[in-house]
């Protein structure tokens, strides 16, 4: 009996995973604007604005050394959701997750918290949803799949 290859498997069918990394994409992006980017964005918000005291602003110019910490807190806060949004969309997934994972490590190894329910375990946990993000991307279900699809034609 000679050989037989198998068949490589048509790329443009949908599998259960791809699902469970919509899902994955959408439960953790949600959970994470609700408990905490909705949250830092409005103080960002009142920080930029009414120049109200901001928690994460003052102890970044306490506690490291660099330079213009309010504009470091806010373009932090600002380039933090265009991620989360870019996620959610599914557009340049594995780049967005990459920078959110790094960000989110970052947030680990701070010696202050940037929000009050950003503790050790949920850090934990969503670094682990944005490295599985960065490397299995977002499935079939993004606008980068659609996207791609549109130019092929």
């Amino acid at each position: 009996m000679p050989f037989q290859p198998v068949a490589d498997p048509d790329q443009t069918r949908k599998v259960p995973h791809d699902i469970g990394l919509l899902i994955l994409r959408v439960l953790v992006v949600g959970a994470f604007c609700y408990y905490q980017q909705i949250g830092l964005l409005l103080e960002a918000w009142g920080f930029t604005w009414s120049g109200t005291d901001w928690q994460f602003a003052q102890d970044l110019a306490d506690q490291t050394a660099l330079p213009f910490p309010g504009i470091i807190a806010v373009a932090t806060v600002v380039v933090l959701t265009i991620v989360l949004f870019g996620l959610l969309l599914g557009l340049l997934t594995r780049i967005n997750a990459a920078i959110a994972f790094v960000f989110i490590g970052a947030a680990m190894v701070l010696p202050f918290s940037i929000s009050s329910t950003l503790n050790q375990q949920s850090l934990l946990i969503y670094l682990i949803a944005f490295l599985t993000l960065t490397i299995a991307s977002g499935g079939h279900y993004t606008l980068d799949r659609s996207l791609s699809a549109k130019r092929r034609r």
